[in-house]
């Protein structure tokens, strides 16, 4: 099993915090250079935080990061690339919407 399905299956069974460290280990393996997999594992890393209810502020900083390398690749895979962009600002949104109304 990929690194990958494993984390999205802790993930879906509810298990984010296994999850979160399947997914910090990709991310560590990916190294520095911005690609579309260390967006998508970022963004992973923000729902595994959101979804345990922990520092939010966290996981802002990794939609953020997500969104910036987005936004770096945007040019060379526009149709994933826009996608993720999108989705990325719904999860931000989700974030400050929870902060203000709280």
């Amino acid at each position: 099993m990929t690194p990958i399905i494993q984390g999205d299956q802790l993930f879906a069974a509810g298990r984010y915090q296994e999850a979160q460290v399947v997914y910090q280990k990709m991310l560590n393996n990916l190294g520095d250079r911005s690609s579309y997999e260390s967006c998508i594992t970022l963004s992973r890393l923000g729902r595994c935080l959101s979804f345990q209810g922990q520092s939010q502020a966290k996981a802002m900083e990794y939609y953020q990061q997500a969104l910036a390398i987005a936004r770096e690749l945007e040019s060379s895979s526009p149709q994933y690339i826009d996608q993720q962009i999108g989705v990325l600002l719904i999860y931000l949104g989700d974030i400050l919407r929870t902060h203000v109304t709280h």
